[in-house]
């Protein structure tokens, strides 16, 4: 409940809301749709619901109508920005706690040293559960991979996937970044391809645009493997072969741009080897394979939508 006060406490002060008191579970403030001296407006932190108590405006509603009026954004985008806002201040919160244990324990010997950096495997976490909730990985997809987190500029806090032995991606799952991925400079990172074979008895494996999408997959049990975006090299298609697939499916993202994607990667795959294209139902909830919460979800959509 901290976290949702003081996100709602950034978004008043943002929009220069005048008097702001906090009382009990309420923020109380001057009201920001008339004028006034005298503080009127209260919001609760439990409910979400707001009210100008002033006989001359009387303004009332839930969070997102708030926040909705005074940014002057939908309904649905209010909603949407304030749920990745809060999971963003979640997520800085526990890896700065982590930060600040490490520093009273002095666990040095914790550091993972690479080139300039300092990395923290994900697994050494106090918090590791609740980092992986929030970016639905599972437990033994995270030590496989060796997920970590780095501890120094300009990449901290940014969720590390390790490439290959000495080329990593530095995630900005807070999406606060103009780049949600970064490569060290001079990285071609269309010339590899990042895969997590779970299962060898299985040829097939499926094709996604982010690390994430895969890592989502392969803790459903599935042979997964990423791009780094829509596109697929020659480099990539050679990998590929490298693994001994005989079959492909073709998961990209559920938009415009992932739906155009697969069409182009499959007529491009289907020249070395045997492919298929994930389709999405209309109206699919999720819009991308990281989102699906669970194995049967994901296998009830593949009963259905493989082309």
């Amino acid at each position: 409940m901290e976290d949702v006060k003081n996100l709602i406490l950034n978004i008043l002060e943002a929009n220069n809301v005048k008097n702001i008191k906090f009382a009990n579970d309420e923020i109380r403030c001057c009201c920001p749709f008339h004028q006034e001296t005298n503080p009127s407006f209260s919001i609760n932190i439990k409910t979400g619901k707001y009210i100008c108590f002033s006989g001359t405006c009387g303004v009332k509603g839930d969070l997102y109508s708030f926040i909705s009026k005074l940014t002057g954004v939908s309904y649905n985008d209010a909603k949407k920005d304030f749920e990745i806002n809060l999971q963003n201040l979640k997520y800085n919160n526990i890896i700065n706690e982590t930060l600040d244990l490490f520093k009273k324990e002095n666990k040095q010997n914790n550091f993972i040293k690479y080139n300039n950096y300092k990395f923290i495997e994900l697994k050494d976490l106090q918090d590791e559960n609740k980092i992986l909730k929030m970016i639905n990985i599972s437990k033994n997809i995270s030590d496989l991979v060796k997920l970590k987190i780095c501890l120094t500029n300009p990449y901290k806090r940014r969720l590390v996937v390790p490439i290959t032995n000495n080329i990593y991606e530095f995630r900005d799952i807070t999406k606060k970044s103009d780049k949600k991925c970064l490569y060290e400079s001079g990285i071609k990172i269309s010339k590899y391809l990042f895969n997590i074979i779970v299962n060898k008895q299985d040829n097939s494996i499926f094709l996604t645009e982010g690390t994430k999408d895969a890592m989502s997959i392969a803790g459903f049990g599935f042979n997964a493997c990423c791009t780094f975006g829509i596109n697929i090299s020659e480099d990539q298609i050679a990998n590929i072969l490298k693994l001994g697939i005989s079959k492909v499916y073709i998961m990209r993202d559920n938009d415009e741009a992932g739906i155009k994607s697969s069409i182009n990667t499959y007529n491009i795959l289907k020249k070395y080897i045997d492919c298929k294209i994930i389709k999405y139902p209309n109206n699919y909830k999720y819009k991308d394979p990281n989102e699906i919460e669970n194995r049967n979800e994901f296998i009830e959509l593949l009963k259905f939508s493989i082309i």
